[in-house]
């Protein structure tokens, strides 16, 4: 047999390889394309929660100054891009009168701000913030831990 008929057959083996490679190296560039997409779906989601948590914590700065002292006050936020927060306002103690302020007429009051913000596919932020309320001391005030 001619060498020439040989070859045409080499050349089709070769030629129907390196489709199967190329095959191969698009389907890999299509998934990993994909698993992008939704890693920053997942992120986009997270920075979602993350800013629910902020804006609770926010809103409960602006309520810091009618929070009660014997209960836990708490906010339910809805924001409007489907992402909510839950938000917990407790007071922690009272800080005694503060130095370095006229006649020690005032007193701190210390509270904690925890925020759970909240978005689709579970993505969940938390954040945990100190706040000091300063008011008028009232007159028989004796700070924790004082002797009276």
């Amino acid at each position: 047999m001619p060498l020439r008929l040989l070859q045409h057959g080499v050349v089709l083996t070769i030629a129907l390889l390196l489709l199967l490679v190329l095959t191969l190296l698009a389907a890999a560039s299509l998934q990993g394309a994909g698993n992008e997409l939704a890693l920053a779906a997942n992120d986009q989601l997270r920075q979602q929660a993350s800013a629910a948590a902020e804006n609770g914590i926010e809103t409960a700065f602006t309520r810091l100054p009618s929070a009660n002292l014997s209960a836990a006050a708490s906010i339910e936020q809805v924001m409007p891009d489907g992402s909510h927060a839950r938000t917990t306002t407790t007071w922690r103690g009272d800080i005694g009168l503060l130095p370095g302020y006229s006649l020690r007429r005032f007193v701190g009051r210390g509270f904690e701000i925890r925020a759970i913000g909240e978005a689709p596919r579970a993505a969940r932020a938390e954040r945990v913030q100190g706040a000091l309320r300063i008011e008028d001391a009232p007159l028989a005030f004796v700070p924790l831990g004082a002797r009276p």
